[in-house]
């Protein structure tokens, strides 16, 4: 602690006087004392940096960093400094470790014990979980890789990371949006969901916020975003569904193929295609869901209503799951 002071004093009274070689010598000197004071490490490295002894800098980081492996500040510091003296190859390294700091930590942070939940304000703590811990560590971790131009090597490593940790939601969602919205791999982002459904629904491993109805309703709405940012994805899906003979077709592919409609901005086509699909599926109530939301959009309101009264006749007469209902409780439980 008597190092760590001292070093705040020195470099506030040398950094103002310019004074570099002394600052550096009474903070080395600390390090003489206590080699592991890690505030007195990134003190002669703040000090290196503005010198313009980037060599040092990184050198003095460097050791930081073998002593204080899950410093994430130390970390994306070293990173942009590797940046700056153009070795790229460590700046992915750095990337990959903060990666592996990504965890699934989703139960803890609905803690209400925890000081970040208690931090939020009581009307916010129902949503505070998409903005937790996990949430804002993604959010840093994308911006590390941007802001040295390897938004390539966040999808690449952030695909095999999925994998690694595919009931981690928040890590599947910033870089599945990376993938679809962001680049327009529609298909490749397809895959993830593919393979995280495969790793979770049919494993059951489900995510510690989800049910399984929950988290499967999610991945099915997942399947269909790329569409929005693909269009040759979506043109070839249409081809492949309308190939099929569209009265042929199976309840989801048919709300499939509306969505894709709805996403290109083929309005008329959706209605048409949800009324037909409610034909034949009148008990469901998704397409009726749809067809109801589609028409109040187009301010059809004389024409929506109709649906909705059907909507709620079909809800009412299905019997609430009383056992999901209390697992979906829980999983919210703060």
């Amino acid at each position: 602690a008597e190092s760590s002071a001292a070093s705040d004093v020195y470099k506030r009274q040398y950094e103002d006087k310019e004074l570099w070689s002394r600052a550096i010598e009474t903070l080395e000197q600390g390090l003489a004392r206590n080699p592991r004071d890690g505030r007195l490490l990134a003190s002669l490295a703040s000090l290196h940096e503005k010198r313009g002894d980037e060599a040092s800098a990184i050198e003095t980081l460097e050791r930081s960093l073998e002593l204080r492996g899950d410093s994430w500040r130390t970390m994306t510091r070293l990173g942009g400094l590797y940046d700056q003296a153009g070795r790229r190859e460590d700046v992915v390294a750095i990337g990959r470790r903060l990666f592996a700091q990504v965890r699934e930590d989703e139960e803890d942070e609905r803690d209400p014990d925890a000081p970040m939940f208690k931090a939020q304000p009581s009307w916010y703590r129902s949503s505070y979980r998409s903005t937790g811990r996990s949430a804002q560590r993604m959010s840093d971790l994308r911006s590390y890789f941007s802001t040295h131009g390897l938004m390539d090597e966040f999808r690449e490593i952030g695909h095999a990371e999925v994998m690694r940790q595919p009931t981690n939601h928040d890590l599947f969602t910033v870089v599945f949006n990376a993938t679809y919205r962001e680049a327009g791999e529609g298909a490749r982002a397809q895959e993830m969901v593919a393979a995280v459904r495969e790793a979770t629904l049919a494993k059951e491993r489900i995510p510690p916020s989800y049910i399984r109805s929950t988290w499967e309703r999610y991945l099915d709405g997942a399947w269909v975003w790329p569409y929005q940012f693909d269009p040759e994805l979506a043109e070839a899906r249409v081809a492949e569904l309308e190939a099929a003979g569209v009265e042929s077709l199976e309840l989801e592919a048919l709300l499939e193929l509306a969505r894709i409609h709805w996403y290109q901005k083929r309005k008329d086509q959706t209605i048409a295609l949800l009324e037909r699909t409610v034909e034949r599926f009148p008990e469901a109530s998704n397409p009726r869901a749809g067809i109801a939301a589609s028409l109040f959009a187009e301010k059809r309101y004389a024409d929506a209503l109709p649906h909705y009264e059907a909507l709620a006749a079909i809800l009412e007469a299905s019997p609430p799951d009383l056992a999901e209902e209390e697992e979906f409780a829980r999983t919210r439980a703060y």
